[in-house]
């Protein structure tokens, strides 16, 4: 299953331990764990926080496989381009 591989690979690039991100997200170590070893997954509440904490969408969280810095700075290139679209045109949209 990609998905424990994509989670260890995204923790481990952001230098941080598995009680780091486990704290961060209020999520218990052992839980954590057994995610990125594939034993047992997310619900989507839990998937969904996990994405945005890592700036990611789930569909490649859980699809694709996760290896090259650029992958991921991709992702989070588009989402920001995304979130400026979206204010730009609301900016357009209420001219004063």
């Amino acid at each position: 299953m990609i998905l424990g591989t994509n989670l260890k690979t995204l923790r481990e690039k952001e230098k941080k331990t598995v009680e780091e991100v486990s704290n961060e997200l209020s999520i218990d170590v052992r839980t954590l764990v057994s995610w990125e070893m594939n034993k047992s997954v997310p619900d989507m509440d839990q998937l969904l926080k996990l994405a945005d904490y890592y700036h990611i969408n789930t569909d490649d969280l859980l699809f694709k496989e996760i290896k090259e810095d650029n992958e991921i700075k991709i992702e989070i290139e588009r989402k920001n381009q995304t979130e400026i679209n979206t204010i730009t045109v609301k900016i357009t949209n209420h001219k004063i």
